[in-house]
């Protein structure tokens, strides 16, 4: 397969995963086996493609398999991958992933750390506005799990404007504009705030122009809520009917949508409307038992404890009660657990960071003299560049060469000139430990000094004192020989704001 047929594949694949992974994730798995075994046979091996690949079969494993080791190991081998290729999208969608998984788990805190990360490596990357408005989003969530409702409603809201930036009618666009709607009117409903719900859903109603309402528990639950609020009561118990014909479907059903029903649950109960809670609690059931989820099932098992007590049956309250304590008690072990994965990734991930971090200085290092060779130099003098330009600051340049360096080398061979080279770079390193200066090895006995933001006086005084130290250095001729030769060096400077 030539680089063309193997692109082109590679995109096929990744469309026909975007397109099933909301549909049907064990789809997804066999496309994404697919993908891998293309990225790994690719001579040389694909790792962006591998990365990529990973990722979706960590995420089918956590959605469909939340207790299988490979989850965990498909995780790690993806961030692997992403790491080595610098993949800032798909490294933040992995932390999203581990994020949902310690949500999952019942680990908040540890939820939280992971969606901020998340957001950190979406921020790297430019243009990654959909995967920043997630990883906001999700922070959200968080907060509104901690009952923290207030600064849920500021991330939300934040997240609104953000997700506001992407492309109108995309995928993202259209799901988290109607999550973040929903839920912050859900939120000012919780809080007594009815006028503010209503702005929400007005706000919700325009966005959509028109367009037939969404089939979706968030939208579903808010707009139960706010009928009730409104006095609506007509469309709150239609709203009610179409929330349990979507819960009953099994295809519908999933461990994602358990809060959701928790929460009209609850309110059901308050409206003491105890055989529509008794028919959502009955739907759930099966999917919180093979969630693998203390934590859904201690909800799942408070939501009933006060379904139960409402209605009076003592019966069944008691055997709730023991089933409460029971996830508790899995949920406190879950929570190690989740730690546990987190140590091990984290040790993943440090090896990882230090091992790229030996190959990066390696390639940017030149070999001899231990200074930036003119790889990095190009890429640094870039960014000065533009830093300078944008901010108005100034930038000199500073061109350096050894007098008469090749008559060293023919007079006393490529050891004296190595010498010569080694002391003026040790000269520099010197100067470095100013952190406005950059210096390298152009190539030969030619060095460049970029100073950032220093006035003419600073600079001619470093230059100066520079010229001055290596006139004064004095280089063997030979191993071990007492006699020496020294040389001097000639400099140019300019140091300017840049205009074009």
């Amino acid at each position: 397969m030539n680089e063309e047929a193997y692109q082109n594949k590679v995109k096929e694949i990744e469309t026909s995963i975007m397109t099933m992974r909301r549909v049907n994730l064990k789809t997804v798995r066999a496309l994404a086996r697919d993908l891998l075994k293309l990225a790994t046979e690719h001579d040389p091996v694909d790792q962006k493609t591998a990365g990529i690949a990973y990722y979706y079969l960590a995420e089918y494993y956590l959605f469909l398999k939340p207790e299988s080791k490979q989850y965990m190991s498909s995780l790690m081998r993806g961030v692997e991958f992403q790491q080595a290729v610098h993949d800032n999208t798909m490294l933040s969608r992995s932390y999203n992933l581990m994020g949902i998984d310690a949500s999952n788990s019942g680990n908040l805190e540890l939820a939280f750390d992971y969606y901020r990360l998340s957001q950190d490596y979406a921020e790297k990357e430019n243009g990654s506005v959909e995967i920043l408005a997630i990883a906001m989003y999700n922070q959200g969530t968080i907060f509104y799990k901690m009952h923290e409702l207030k600064s849920a409603s500021e991330m939300l809201k934040s997240t609104l404007k953000v997700t506001k930036k992407l492309k109108v009618g995309s995928d993202y666009h259209t799901l988290l504009m109607t999550d973040c709607y929903c839920e912050l009117g859900k939120l000012a409903f919780f809080m007594g705030n009815k006028k503010a719900a209503d702005n929400y859903m007005q706000q919700f109603r325009k966005f959509l122009k028109g367009a037939e309402e969404p089939n979706d528990p968030v939208f579903q639950s808010f707009n139960i809520f706010h009928a009730h609020s409104v006095k609506d009561y007509m469309r709150r118990d239609e709203t009610i009917k179409r929330f349990l014909d979507f819960v009953n479907d099994k295809k519908m059903m999933r461990v994602d949508i358990v809060e959701d029903v928790l929460e009209v649950v609850d309110f059901l109960v308050d409206l003491s409307s105890f055989d529509y809670a008794k028919e959502l609690i009955s739907s759930a059931e099966d999917v919180v038992k093979t969630s693998g989820s203390a934590y859904f099932k201690r909800e799942f098992a408070r939501s009933k404890i006060n379904l139960y007590k409402s209605l009076g049956n003592e019966k069944l309250l008691k055997e709730t009660y023991e089933d409460y304590f029971k996830a508790s008690e899995e949920l406190q072990e879950q929570s190690g657990l989740s730690y546990s994965k987190f140590l091990d990734l984290q040790k993943t991930l440090t090896r990882i960071v230090s091992d790229n971090r030996m190959l990066s200085e390696k390639a940017n290092t030149d070999e001899l003299t231990g200074l930036s060779n003119r790889a990095h130099l190009n890429t640094f003098s870039d960014d000065a560049f533009q830093d300078a330009y944008e901010n108005k600051k100034k930038l000199a340049i500073e061109l350096l060469d050894i007098d008469d360096f090749k008559s060293y080398n023919d007079r006393f061979g490529h050891y004296v000139g190595d010498l010569c080279l080694l002391a003026l770079s040790k000269e520099l390193k010197k100067i470095l430990k100013d952190e406005r200066i950059f210096a390298a090895r152009y190539g030969g006995d030619e060095f460049v000094i970029i100073y950032k933001n220093m006035e003419d006086d600073e600079i001619l005084k470093i230059a100066e004192k520079l010229g001055n130290k290596t006139r004064n250095l004095k280089i063997p001729v030979k191993k071990r020989s007492k006699e020496t030769v020294g040389f001097t060096i000639s400099q140019g400077i300019h140091n300017a704001v840049p205009k074009n």
